[in-house]
């Protein structure tokens, strides 16, 4: 069997034995277990599974077990981490009023605000599975505060992101607006928890028991992981707004939700280093309000910009750029990071 089709196979099992983390039916009733493994079916096993599968490739690369028991555990955080993200796509899409993910109606969008309390307990999920399944493993604390670590950054980078709007009068701080801000901003609240974590964690389930992590030698191996994932995150993240603005098969809401909720994004940043007088004040008087005659507004001029070009000649020093320092790398094999990067640079849709 495929590697990725193992990973697959492994969900409804995990799913059945997450039953056991109710209370007895006496003090939590069946339609209420039922009403949240209905909700983990609806946002857990879809997608790509790109973060998931990092684990295991990693774990893969870096071990030299490959008993059925060490590579079932690989799979399983592998999904522990798939949960993770489940949890923060429904708390955004609650936040951002998103409609659709991954092809289906948004959680909220069935069940309305409950779907808050929702990502809470997939939240839980998670640490109950860790605990489950690796609570007698060497590491396991320090795959714990991996997740706790890693999702507190991302908290940190949502208030940098939060605080480009002027929460009284709830309009875009255009002075933030900038290619340091919004490189800080990326990397605290995206590229840590959704690209070094699953390196990071690949790298720790890998260690032999004998391994001190604390040693010098196991913290570069995380430190020179985490300076090419911070990278590929940015790019990633750039390339998302150029696939999702301007794809005719992929051009979606989410285009519209980041202008009319005023985020900072690449290509607001990118628009007013290149924008006249004229097509500043428009982004100014259009940028962050709630309706399609002013999203399409700054769409316009994103258009006039030619944004698209500037961002084809940004690319490819980006993947120069990410490459060298795959050259270079003193303490991982270059192929856990070669796969990620080549999935992303020749992504179309």
């Amino acid at each position: 069997m495929e590697l990725h089709d193992q990973f697959v196979s492994i969900f409804p099992e995990i799913v059945e034995n997450m039953k056991e983390f109710f209370p007895p039916k006496e003090e939590f009733p069946k339609e209420a277990s039922n009403y949240l493994i209905k909700m983990v079916e609806h946002n857990v096993p879809d997608g790509k599974h790109y973060r998931g599968m990092t684990v295991v490739n990693t774990f893969l690369t870096l071990s030299n077990q490959r008993d059925p028991k060490s590579i079932r555990g690989a799979l399983i955080l592998g999904w522990c981490l798939e949960f993770y993200h489940a949890f923060r796509y429904v708390a955004d899409d609650v936040v951002e009023g998103s409609k659709t993910r991954r092809g289906r109606s948004c959680w909220h969008q069935l069940v309305g605000m409950i779907g808050i309390n929702d990502s809470f307990t997939l939240e839980g999920f998670v640490f109950q599975l860790l605990k489950k399944y690796f609570s007698k493993h060497p590491h396991y604390l320090e795959l714990v505060e991996l997740f706790l670590d890693s999702g507190f950054c991302s908290e940190l980078g949502r208030t940098l992101s939060q605080s480009t709007i002027d929460y009284k009068t709830q309009k875009p701080i255009f002075s933030k607006y900038s290619d340091n801000y919004f490189q800080k901003m990326i990397r605290l609240k995206t590229s840590i928890v959704a690209f070094y974590l699953p390196i990071a964690l690949g790298i720790t389930l890998a260690a032999d028991k004998a391994t001190n992590l604390d040693s010098l030698e196991h913290q570069e191996k995380l430190n020179e992981a985490k300076r090419v994932m911070l990278q590929l995150g940015e790019y990633y993240i750039i390339k998302e707004e150029i696939v999702n603005n301007f794809s005719d098969q992929n051009a979606n809401d989410n285009s519209d939700i980041d202008i009319q909720m005023g985020a900072c994004s690449w290509l607001i940043v990118t628009a007013i280093k290149h924008s006249n007088e004229e097509q500043i004040q428009k982004l100014k008087d259009n940028y962050g309000k709630h309706n399609q005659k002013s999203t399409h507004i700054v769409k316009q001029i994103y258009n006039q910009l030619s944004l698209v070009q500037i961002y084809q000649e940004l690319e490819q020093k980006i993947f120069n750029s990410i490459t060298h320092s795959l050259d270079n790398l003193k303490y991982n094999p270059k192929e856990i990071f070669s796969i990620l990067l080549n999935q992303i640079f020749y992504r179309k849709n």
